[in-house]
C-alpha cells in the first residue's frame, strides 16, 4: 500500500497534521490546519487507507473578515467520543491574546461548541496536546506564556466540560516548551516537556499523576535531550511509557548535524532513569528529525521518523518507520513509508488500530511539501506483525 493525499482542499498550505485511532470503529482521524480559511479540517481514514465520508470542519466556521488563525490541532479519542485541541490567535493587532480551545466530537461529528480551555496567557509556538482519560474524558496540556505558570494541564468531562482546576505542572521555573502527555495503563498519566532553566536545561523532565490531579511524583529528568512533544510520547499496555527524542553527534563533512530518532522507555514508578532505548539507527551519514509514537499491544511500539542524508544536498527526506518493543528493541526492518522524490516532509503523527488476533494497523500522517512550497497532508498505512511492519 503506497501513500496517498489525505486533504480534499487544495487551495492553500495544509500544515500540522494530527493522527489519532478510533478502535471501536477500526478507523482513523487526522485532522489539519488549512491555511486557505484558517480553520482546522479532517478526514477519517480505513485501516485499507480509503477515506471514509468527506474532508470536514473541525473547528467552528470562520466568519469574512475574522482575525482568527488556528494552529497546532491534536486529538485523542475514547469509546466514540473524540476531542480535539489546537491554538487559535489573531493574525493582526490588536488582540484577542492567543488561546487553547478544545471540541468534542461524537463518531466522528461535532457534539457542542468549543469551549476555551486557557485562563491565562499562552505561548502559541508550542503546541498543546490531548489525552483520553479513564472516565471517558480527557485532559488537555498546554504551554503558558510565563515562568511560573509555563506547563499547564486542565481535566474534562466525557461531555466536554472542564472539571476540577487548572493545574500547574511543572514546579522549577523556566521557559520550558514541548509539553506533551499520555494516559497510562493504570489510569494515571504522565506529562512530559524541555527543560527550558538557561544553564543545564534542554532535557527531558516529567511527572505523573492521578485522575484527579494529584501529583504522584515531582520532577523527575531522565538523562535525556532532545525530547521534541507533541507526537513524541505513548503508553504501553505493561505500565511502562515511551519518549521519542533526537540524539545528534557531530556535524559531517558537508555541515550538517547528524542526528537520529531514538525512543527511550521508562517505568513511571521507577526513579526517572531509562530502562532501554530502540532507535532508528546510527546517526553517522543522515539528518533525522520529526519522531512520532504510537502504541500496539504487548509492550510493542512503532516509532517514525523523517530522514535525509548528511553527505549530500541531492537527497529526498523521507518517512521511516520501526516496529519496537520494551524487550525486544527493533523488530524487523525499518520501512518506508512515503513516495516523494522531491521536496520536504516534516510535522510527521502516528496512530494505531488493533484488537484481540489483530496484529494492528499503524497510520502515519506528514506535511509533504513540494519544491515550489505548496504543502498537502499524506498519510501511510503499514501493518505490524510478528516480524516487523509491512507496506
Amino acid at each position: 500500500m503506497g501513500d496517498f493525499i489525505v486533504n480534499t482542499s487544495v487551495v492553500g498550505g495544509q500544515s500540522q497534521p494530527c493522527a489519532d485511532a478510533l478502535n471501536s470503529n477500526a478507523l482513523f482521524t487526522a485532522l489539519w490546519a488549512d491555511d486557505s480559511d484558517a480553520g482546522i479540517k479532517g478526514q477519517r481514514v480505513d485501516t485499507a487507507g480509503a477515506k471514509v465520508g468527506t474532508e470536514f470542519l473541525a473547528s467552528e466556521a470562520t466568519p469574512p473578515g475574522d482575525n482568527t488563525n488556528r494552529q497546532w490541532p491534536f486529538l485523542d479519542s475514547v469509546g466514540m467520543n473524540t476531542f480535539a485541541a489546537w491554538i487559535e490567535q489573531p493574525f493582526n493587532l490588536p488582540p484577542p491574546t492567543p488561546v487553547v480551545v478544545l471540541r468534542r466530537f461524537f463518531d466522528g461529528q461535532p457534539s457542542g461548541p468549543q469551549v476555551q480551555v486557557s485562563t491565562d496567557s499562552i505561548d502559541p509556538q508550542f503546541p498543546p496536546t490531548v489525552t483520553r482519560m479513564v472516565d471517558g474524558g480527557c485532559l488537555v496540556t498546554w504551554t503558558g506564556a510565563g515562568e511560573q505558570k509555563r506547563i499547564r494541564a486542565q481535566r474534562f468531562t466525557p461531555e466536554g466540560q472542564k472539571t476540577g482546576p487548572e493545574i500547574a505542572v511543572n514546579t522549577t521555573a523556566a521557559f520550558h516548551r514541548n509539553a506533551a502527555v499520555t494516559l497510562l495503563s493504570n489510569g494515571d498519566y504522565v506529562v512530559a516537556w524541555t527543560n527550558g532553566d538557561p544553564v543545564g536545561g534542554g532535557g527531558l523532565v516529567y511527572r505523573v499523576f492521578q485522575i484527579d490531579g494529584t501529583p504522584r511524583t515531582g520532577e523527575m529528568r531522565p538523562n535525556v535531550s532532545g525530547f521534541t512533544g507533541r507526537s513524541a510520547l505513548t503508553a504501553l499496555d505493561n505500565g511502562r511509557f515511551v519518549a521519542a527524542h533526537i540524539k545528534s553527534t557531530v556535524q559531517s563533512d558537508l555541515g550538517v548535524l547528524q542526528t537520529t530518532a531514538v525512543a527511550s522507555v521508562i517505568d513511571p514508578a521507577g526513579n526517572g532513569s531509562v530502562i532501554l532505548s530502540a532507535s532508528a539507527g546510527s546517526p553517522k551519514h543522515f539528518h533525522r528529525t520529526s519522531p512520532a509514537l504510537t502504541a500496539l499491544p504487548g509492550g510493542h511500539f512503532v516509532l517514525a521518523w523523517v530522514e535525509k542524508s548528511a553527505d549530500t544536498f541531492q537527497t529526498v527526506p523521507t518517512v521511516m518507520a520501526q516496529l519496537c518493543s520494551d524487550t525486544e528493541l527493533e523488530i524487523g526492518p525499518r520501512v518506508q513509508a512515503s513516495s516523494g522524490t522531491n521536496g520536504n516532509r516534516f510535522h510527521l503523527s502516528a496512530a494505531a488500530v488493533f484488537s484481540n488476533g489483530n496484529p494492528g494497523n499503524v497510520f502515519l500522517s506528514w506535511a509533504d511539501m513540494a519544491d515550489g512550497g505548496d504543502t498537502t497532508i499524506r498519510g501511510s498505512v503499514l501493518t505490524a506483525g510478528p516480524g516487523g511492519l509491512s507496506s
